[in-house]
């Protein structure tokens, strides 16, 4: 019997998020031409990333100046310097929306002093068994959607199915509930380009988590 409690879809059982955040991103197949041409400019740009391929805006940039950086150095001490360069404003307007001040907004120490708390789920030895008990089997049914055909487009039908199957044995989510988990875990998205359904969502992810660890 399963531990989950019940997921609250969206109210517009029409409104298709996986569409939306698709047109949103813009119809780029290939986005490196794009990013080569600007590293050639440089290794630090003004603007952010999603204007290069869309025009749908980015609300969260609005009130304030964004920088694409593009060079290993200059990324390499954007992510290294936490009082200059901090997670917090960032993911408390995507994740914080769901799950409020958890270790994504955290900047060292202090995120450091949070994640040794789990840190031992995540051993060699635990996430080996993950390997055969989770991966293998969930592999395996993916691939046979397809296997037999000797072709198949491996974003499509494998790598956007695939973690979203594995949280969804981690959390031992009922097989009904799955397709609701991966619609509301899409539809948070929209917030950056002011959807009212990703708000939406994200109040309901969160009431979920909350009550699922209240279970335990």
């Amino acid at each position: 019997m399963s531990n989950s409690p019940v997921l609250v879809d969206l109210q517009d059982k029409s409104f298709d998020p996986f569409v939306v955040e698709k047109l949103s991103l813009g119809d780029y197949d290939d986005p490196y031409p794009r990013l080569h041409e600007l590293r050639a400019q440089g290794t630090v740009i003004k603007g952010n990333y999603r204007e290069q391929f869309t025009d749908v805006a980015d609300l969260f940039s609005e009130d304030e100046d964004q920088y694409l950086v593009l060079g290993y150095d200059a990324v390499y001490k954007a992510l290294t310097t936490p009082d200059l360069f901090t997670n917090r404003d960032a993911y408390l307007r995507s994740l914080g929306r769901s799950f409020g001040r958890s270790i994504s907004v955290m900047d060292a120490p202090e995120h450091g002093r949070y994640r040794k708390i789990f840190q031992k789920a995540f051993l060699p030895n635990v996430v080996a068994k993950w390997g055969e008990t989770i991966v293998e089997p969930i592999m395996a049914d993916l691939m046979s959607t397809f296997i037999h055909r000797g072709e198949a487009d491996l974003v499509q039908e494998l790598t956007l199915h695939y973690p979203f199957q594995v949280i969804y044995s981690q959390l031992n989510l009922e097989a009904e509930q799955a397709p609701v988990f991966r619609k509301l875990s899409i539809a948070q998205l929209l917030s950056i380009i002011g959807a009212p359904q990703g708000d939406e969502a994200s109040a309901s992810l969160g009431v979920f988590f909350g009550e699922l660890l209240a279970r335990f």
